[in-house]
């Protein structure tokens, strides 16, 4: 793999990383908020 192809499939990586996580984080910070009012 060229430098350049290396470098995309980097950035690419850190981009779907920086929205795939705090996404799950908030996915799991509201269902767990959502069954501890359920469990009420």
């Amino acid at each position: 793999m060229t430098p350049s192809a290396v470098n995309a499939l980097l950035s690419f990586v850190g981009a779907a990383v920086l929205i795939v996580v705090p996404a799950s984080i908030l996915l799991i910070w509201v269902s767990q908020k959502d069954a501890l009012e359920r469990g009420r």
